[in-house]
């Protein structure tokens, strides 16, 4: 092993163990109220990118404590949830296990499914990851012909907002100082390389994104302000794509997996 793929590999050790640290901490993320309404805005935004669909099975890689399986309920039939911290699964299945819904701890690049999703969905997980290509090639194996792949990553194209991430770097214990952003155009060309037909992208999170990362005091007087926040994140994200793609917080990416096999090119 090099010394940049020791590296590389200590990086993802590094975050899987500041994940195992911080579970409880990060779990309630998602039961403040302010923040609970901007990040089921963010799992909502992400999943409809690919229209107002319901699908039979959904994989979710980098599912945290689980709450995208409560905010996409009715989006699917049933529901996998893998992360590699062990922690945040134990907290997922006990807040929001179900019948339909399961958790498993796992790798990104090397779980199989028993059957193959009709989406991949990874919120925030690509920019942890050693090697973004791969595990997008990983989601391509996996997948049903026809199925998409969906995900939601930081971006830099607003310089004041990379300015504010990198002041949050230095202050914050718990923001890993070693995940990188992706523009727009990047995020597309991974997923083409991988395999996938016509990959889109849009902004998404600019007045909501901050109060789905922060734990800000007061969230039963900011829940309302959230809310009307992420109505107006809502139609800029649909009736102002373009100028989103400059100025929004994070950027989502859609892409499918060719219902047949592609003639002009080898599989991933």
């Amino acid at each position: 092993m090099t010394d940049i793929q020791s590296f590389e590999r200590g990086r993802a050790n590094r975050d899987q163990a500041l994940f195992n640290r911080m579970a409880e901490k990060y779990a309630r993320k998602d039961t403040l109220a302010g923040m609970r309404i901007a990040r089921k805005h963010r799992a909502i935004a992400t999943w409809t990118a690919m229209g107002q669909i319901r699908v039979p099975r959904i994989l979710e890689m980098g599912c945290g404590a689980g709450f995208s399986a409560r905010y996409l309920q009715g989006h699917f039939v049933s529901y996998l949830g893998l992360d590699y911290s062990g922690e945040l699964i134990r907290l997922a299945e006990d807040l929001n296990g179900g019948p339909s819904i399961q958790f498993q701890e796992g790798d990104a690049t090397g779980f199989l499914p028993v059957d193959p999703p009709d989406a991949v969905l990874l919120i925030g997980v690509l920019h942890h990851l050693d090697d973004p290509l791969a595990a997008l090639k990983h989601c391509y194996r996996i997948l049903k012909p026809g199925g998409h792949v969906l995900a939601n990553e930081p971006q830099n194209s607003n310089r004041l907002i990379g300015f504010v991430r990198n002041v949050r770097r230095r202050v914050d214990g718990d923001y890993s100082d070693e995940q990188v952003f992706f523009q727009p155009g990047e995020l597309a060309g991974l997923a083409s390389s991988a395999g996938f037909e016509n990959p889109q992208t849009r902004g998404q999170g600019l007045l909501t994104t901050p109060f789905a990362e922060v734990a800000l005091p007061g969230q039963g007087l900011l829940a309302p302000i959230v809310h009307a926040f992420s109505f107006v994140d809502a139609f800029l994200e649909k009736k102002a794509a373009p100028l989103m793609k400059r100025l929004a917080w994070n950027v989502v990416l859609v892409a499918e997996k060719p219902s047949a096999p592609r003639t002009d090119r080898k599989s991933p």
